[in-house]
């Protein structure tokens, strides 16, 4: 039967998504989609519990593996009522605002040290969490009210470009993945971000350079 969680503490909510036993290595992530268990809460708690997880994540995840952590990333960033927490006229603007800034700290501290600089989209080998990584913004479903999209979207982009940035092939692909997936959001921006990176970085893998020309014109998948 299914068993749906209503009352979980912060604490406890990291032991629900990232204490659990590790499925077979391939799996889409290993998550809770193989269970009967899911947490209910109100979206404001949602967006308040990620972002402490997000601007805190080296002393919070410090007892979990990288296969560990890629899957409980793949419970949140993969379920679609975080993405709807994000998106709620219930949670205060500056709050889903301060959660979406927030992505730059978890990218930086947690898969700048730990990912390889393997391409997830030539399918290299890399660690557990580079998958997660890549993938980040295109699992994110955020679909703000017409009243506050540029808001929203322009707290997206400005998370996108500090990624971009960031001293990291993987982090690098997933902040062009992103881009490609949200250039018709704001185009101009979004290749006024990347052309001056490339001119930047002369020296970056040709298919890295590659991904980026085909994320400024959305050529991705």
């Amino acid at each position: 039967m299914d068993h749906g969680i209503t009352d979980l503490s912060f604490e406890d909510w990291i032991l629900f998504i990232f204490c659990w036993p590790e499925h077979q290595p391939g799996s889409m992530g290993g998550n809770r989609w193989y269970t009967d268990e899911w947490w209910q809460a109100p979206p404001a708690v949602k967006v308040d519990y990620m972002t402490r997880l997000w601007e805190n994540p080296v002393e919070l995840l410090a007892p979990y593996s990288d296969r560990e952590i890629a899957q409980g990333l793949w419970d949140i960033v993969g379920d679609e009522e975080y993405s709807e927490a994000l998106s709620s006229f219930q949670v205060p603007l500056s709050d889903r605002r301060r959660c979406i800034d927030a992505f730059v700290t978890f990218f930086r501290d947690i898969f700048v040290p730990r990912c390889t600089d393997s391409l997830e989209h030539l399918s290299e080998t890399g660690n557990p969490l580079n998958t997660i990584c890549y993938m980040w913004w295109d699992l994110l479903n955020i679909q703000p009210a017409p009243s506050e999209q540029a808001a929203v979207f322009g707290a997206i982009v400005r998370s996108q470009t500090a990624i971009l940035h960031l001293p990291s092939t993987a982090c690098q692909e997933a902040a062009l993945h992103g881009f490609g997936h949200w250039l018709e959001v704001d185009a101009p921006t979004i290749q006024h971000t990347i052309d001056p990176w490339l001119q930047e970085h002369p020296h970056l893998r040709s298919e890295l350079r590659n991904y980026a020309q085909a994320a400024r014109c959305g050529c991705i998948a």
